[in-house]
């Protein structure tokens, strides 16, 4: 650590960080407008300014060095701010009454924070035309030229869709002489300024450029001319649909219905950027009850029930109570994705799992068939951040399809093809590659993963030597009959040495050299140094049994032990580890299904959220019970960092009469679990295991600090038992599957909230590259059916509309396991190999009518 000082504020800090990163982390005021914190410095609008050591620079830019004496507020530095808030608002539209941004703009704010006079600069006003992209509308009349929406889609979403361009308009040559410097380099710039649209695919549902903006230029189109900023109630939460938890914000209000609603979601835009299911998917509206007769027959349904599967999107105080019912009813509960998490997280040592906060000085990242751009959007936003801003960190991704955004994200990037079954293959190549010794070594290392690129390529090679040897003996043979005598006697020379001739000819004439090692060249790579990451999801160990798994957590612990590394292992629910700390799990082929009941899962009877745009009629309360969705409910939940964080309702649970839905506390009662709410249960939390604290829902912290520290809930603290060596069973690697199908959602589909979302523009479907669209001769949006062979007489069919991802390569279909009876085509593997119809009328056969 090293020592400045800031304002005569002595400040300690790590040398190398920004001035205006230390000053925010000390709460000392340096105004800036363009620049996001841990992104690159843009000196756009050039506040920022301080003095150090009496030299005038930037602090978005300039590193600390130790006894460093800076300067943020001489008379000079303030009468050039002003100066630039002057210039700023020159000819800006006054449409403040009517603009989006109005009562929580930066401009305004920035206006008043330098106290400007008067205006001294006026000119004609420009034409610049505004246009839309996404959800996005862009006003250029507004814009002040900040480049934060640009500085955010390169740095944190990785995309870089927008640049700032060129509007060529006229700028009087004797503002140059009558600005100051400093306030006429920002003033040029905006007038001759505006952001452009450059991606080269389509861009959907994101919105982070709306977030950044700091005034009225960059808007969110369906929140326009809806209401002020003032009238908005904030109310902070975590975002609930992937295990990230990302701090966001639901602006709420009554509309003229009298309904409450929410118009729009916000993130802090500097720390944590958020996807587009977060920012948009608030739409959706489910079904609400408060019949009687609903909650008497979830009851029965409950005491007659012989097993209870329990789904990985409960808040952790709904499994607290069905943990407690299952025990009260001496009944199991299952969920098989949550039972493998346990068995691979229980057994590694609790300083190995990552944080975020890791991210940032992870020197690599090694993703093992985690599809994290997928199933956990905010896990590639800070890869991307981090592979942007420290140029030598390098991200190895295993995945059973190349992704050309994943590719585009830095120089350090490689991606390699695998079989989702490679997992355990994958994880013993990277111990071969760093010399880490394991159980069973001598076994199993010959089972190390080697790309199938590598494999093809020595193959190749090999057959190319060959060939030379062949051409070479060919030649020789070749040269000794022309020099054959007829008809001579004796052996000659030649004749004596011919085996040794050719072998040299080999050797000299076709100068055929030694085999490149492919596979020491691949291991080479696999080198990690300490500091970086692993990433795995529920994808890494499809198809693998208890004791892979099991092997899989003593090789993770070795790998993160030996090395200095971290893993984080992501999961499709947003509390699948929620549920694996809080709950007794049995083993699903193992549990009796006479009864199975369902929360938030599938069962004979089913406690379940229902979207309205889902719902023909009334929902047949003998069937099923009706909830609340996770965003709609006072809870917690465990996130993808083992840390606990609460959840506030987004909107109200009314029925269509605005009547209070019913929710679980009254079945909790009866079963004697008593509470007023079912966030009486979080300060309980601990009692089924010691890790959660004894915290009451009402003591969480909710919000990001302004120096970026994430104090949002707390960690959970872990005193678990490390797998040993001699508990270990022997294992067998999985086979490889082949596969044309990958069961996946698109990006920003996550749930029944994000499927019914009007607002979304990414659909549920069928996802193919745009060359396999071309090649298959398929239209966005068209029917189509998939089949997969059953047995030698039926095949089982899907009916869904197809989509293109541009970022996939490859011919592989990409299938949202949010379709409904998606199960019928992948029944016991994530993977599958399907046949496209383009008829959609073709007949199509459930999974019933199949087995029946």
């Amino acid at each position: 650590m090293i020592k400045i000082i800031i304002d005569s504020i002595e400040c300690e800090c790590e040398e190398g960080e920004t001035v205006l990163e230390i000053a925010r982390k000390h709460n000392i005021q340096i105004p800036s407008i363009c620049y996001l914190s841990e992104c690159s410095p843009t000196l756009a609008c050039k506040m920022c300014m301080v003095e150090i050591d009496g030299k005038r620079t930037y602090s978005c830019n300039a590193k600390a060095k130790d006894g460093m004496n800076i300067l943020s507020n001489t008379e000079e530095i303030i009468k050039d701010r002003t100066a630039i808030m002057q210039t700023y608002c020159v000819n800006h539209p006054l449409e403040c009454g009517v603009c989006d941004k109005s009562g929580e703009c930066e401009l305004q704010d920035f206006t008043l924070y330098t106290k400007v006079p008067t205006q001294e600069y006026g000119l004609k006003e420009s034409d610049k035309k505004g246009y839309r992209f996404a959800q996005s509308t862009y006003d250029p009349n507004l814009c002040i030229m900040c480049e934060r929406c640009a500085t955010t889609c390169k740095d944190n979403i990785g995309y870089s869709n927008l640049k700032a361009g060129k509007a060529k308009l006229f700028t009087p040559e004797s503002y140059k002489e009558t600005m100051p410097k400093d306030p006429y380099s920002v003033w040029s710039k905006k007038q001759k300024g505006l952001i452009e649209f450059v991606g080269e695919s389509e861009c959907k549902d994101c919105g982070e450029c709306i977030s950044a903006c700091p005034v009225g230029a960059m808007t969110y189109t369906g929140f326009t001319y809806t209401s002020n900023a003032w009238e908005l109630e904030k109310i902070d939460s975590a975002c609930s649909h992937c295990p990230s938890g990302c701090f966001i914000s639901y602006n709420m209000k009554v509309n003229n219905h009298a309904r409450h609603l929410v118009y729009r979601v916000q993130n802090d835009y500097h720390y944590n950027p958020i996807c587009g299911a977060g920012r948009f998917s608030y739409d959706t509206s489910f079904y609400a009850t408060s019949n009687i007769k609903a909650i008497s027959l979830a009851v029965d349904s409950l005491q007659k029930a012989t097993s209870l599967h329990i789904g990985s999107d409960v808040t952790n105080e709904e499994a607290y109570l069905f943990s407690k019912i299952a025990t009260k009813l001496n009944i199991p509960l299952f969920n098989t994705e949550a039972y493998r998490l346990k068995t691979l997280l229980g057994h590694i040592d609790s300083k190995n799992f990552a944080s975020f906060v890791d991210y940032k000085v992870a020197t690599s990242f090694v993703s093992i068939n985690s599809l994290f751009k997928y199933i956990n959007p905010s896990i590639k936003f800070r890869i991307n951040n981090n592979l942007k801003l420290k140029k030598t960190t390098k991200l190895l991704s295993f995945a059973p399809f190349i992704d050309k955004h994943i590719a585009s994200l830095g120089k350090g990037v490689r991606q390699i093809e695998s079989n989702l079954s490679d997992t355990l293959a994958i994880l013993l190549a990277l111990c071969k590659a760093n010399d880490i010794d394991y159980k069973n070594k001598e076994s199993l290392e010959a089972s190390s993963f080697i790309p199938e690129e590598v494999k093809e390529e020595e193959k190749a090679q090999k057959e190319k030597l060959e060939q030379a040897k062949l051409e070479a003996l060919n030649e020789q043979a070749f040269k000794d009959s022309k020099e054959e005598a007829s008809d001579l006697k004796g052996t000659s020379p030649q004749e004596t040495n011919k085996e040794e001739t050719n072998k040299e000819a080999i050797k000299q004439d076709t100068k055929v050299e030694e085999l490149p090692n492919l596979e020491a060249k691949f291991l080479e790579e696999l080198k990690l140094e300490p500091k970086g990451i692993l990433l795995l999801s529920e994808y890494s160990f499809d198809g693998l049994d208890t004791k892979s798994l099991s092997f899989a957590s003593y090789l993770l612990n070795l790998l993160c032990s030996k090395l200095d590394l971290k893993v984080m292992v992501s999961t499709l629910g947003s509390n699948t580890l929620g549920v694996a700390n809080l709950c007794k799990l049995s083993k699903e082929s193992e549990v009796n299904k006479d009864y199975v009941v369902g929360i938030r899962a599938s069962g004979d009877y089913m406690l379940q959220s229902l979207a309205l745009k889902s719902l023909n009629s009334e929902p047949n309360f003998e069937e099923v019970f009706p909830l609340p969705f996770i965003s709609q409910v006072d809870g917690s939940f465990t996130n993808v960092e083992h840390r606990v964080l609460r959840l506030s309702p987004g909107s109200y649970y009314e029925d269509s009469k605005f009547n209070e839905g019913s929710y679980l506390d009254s079945i909790a009662n009866f079963f004697d679990i008593k509470c007023d709410c079912l966030s009486d249960f979080t300060k309980d939390l601990h009692t089924l295991n010691p890790a959660y604290k004894d915290m009451s829902y009402a003591d969480f912290k909710l919000r990001i600090t302004k120096s970026g520290e994430d104090v949002r809930g707390y960690f959970l603290d872990y005193k678990q038992e490390v797998l040993s060596e001699d508990s270990l069973a022997e294992v067998v690697l999985p086979k490889k599957l082949d596969f044309n199908a990958l069961l996946l959602n698109p990006k920003e589909q996550f749930n029944i909230q994000t499927k019914h979302s009007a607002i979304l523009q990414t659909k549920v479907g069928i996802y193919i590259s745009k060359e396999y669209a071309a090649k298959l001769e398929l239209n966005e949006g068209k029917d189509v059916v998939l089949l997969a062979k059953e047995d030698d007489k039926q095949k089982v069919s899907l009916k869904a509309k197809v989509y293109i991802d541009y970022d996939l390569e490859g011919e592989i279909f990409l299938v949202s396991p949010l379709l409904d009876g998606i199960e019928s085509l992948f029944q016991s593997s994530k993977l599958s190999t399907l046949v496209l119809q383009k008829d959609a009328s073709i007949k199509e056969h459930n999974l019933e009518e199949v087995q029946a």
